[in-house]
């Protein structure tokens, strides 16, 4: 019985120094692994003059240096989630998936479970003039904010020549007439009358225009008179006629 407790003290004394080992093992790895992450921290931000948090693991790549950077982010989801992305409150599952956002630039890769982290970075290095792609969701955004500006742009365009000829409106026929010459016919603007409108003879077709500056908002279909006019919204073409 002696014997065999001896035995097992001498085991209990073997794992002991096995998981002290291991231990050590594991310390020295961190330690190596913290050290060389300060170094690279330290060398990127010479490079690049942006700082990089402590929860940025930074890798060093072998290849050719691209200098054009890559950002991916990839947000956090629900484990148990409905078709919209929200929690599936019918189970318990609360567990939240963390996915790694990337960035690539130069010999360096940076990642992060942050999204919101990786996205400042971004931010960073484009503000010290380092070219770094969009993302997808940059994309879809700056295609949604490009299709505002441009319709934007156009409604200012028309409001603009409503706001030019609103205190000289009889110069609004000398502008028409410019319009339909450019189009190709042959215009001319007859004497003004106090009809309250504006009066274009054109070489097949007469156009008579009313009240143009009462009405609400001109639309841009209102210049669009190539092979014909219509009433359109915000300009009411009064009648074509046979010219005289």
């Amino acid at each position: 019985m002696l014997e065999w407790f001896s035995n097992l003290d001498s085991v209990w004394k073997y794992c002991i120094a096995g998981v002290g080992i291991i231990a050590v093992l594991a310390l020295a790895i961190w330690v190596v692994d913290a050290i060389r992450q300060m170094v690279f921290r330290s060398k990127f931000h010479k490079q690049y003059g942006v700082n990089l948090p402590h929860s940025v693991r930074i890798k060093r790549y072998h290849h050719e240096d691209d200098p054009i950077g890559t950002l991916v982010l990839r947000f956090p989801y629900w484990s148990a989630a409905k078709r919209d992305g929200t929690r599936d409150q019918r189970t318990k599952n609360t567990t939240i998936c963390y996915q790694k956002s990337l960035i690539d630039i130069g010999p360096w890769g940076l990642s992060d479970k942050n999204p919101l982290v990786m996205y400042r970075i971004a931010l960073d290095l484009r503000a010290q003039g380092h070219a770094v792609g969009y993302c997808q969701e940059e994309k879809i955004k700056r295609q949604s904010v490009m299709e505002q500006v441009n319709a934007q742009r156009s409604a200012t365009s028309v409001a603009n020549i409503v706001a030019q000829f609103r205190n000289q409106p009889t110069d609004f026929e000398p502008f028409c007439a410019d319009v339909f010459r450019n189009l190709g016919w042959s215009a001319e603007v007859t004497p003004p009358v106090r009809d309250g409108g504006f009066d274009l003879k054109l070489a097949l077709l007469r156009l008579v225009c009313k009240d143009v500056f009462e009405l609400a908002a001109v639309d841009e279909a209102s210049l669009d008179v190539a092979g014909g006019v219509g009433e359109a919204h915000g300009v009411a073409a009064q009648g074509l006629e046979p010219a005289v």
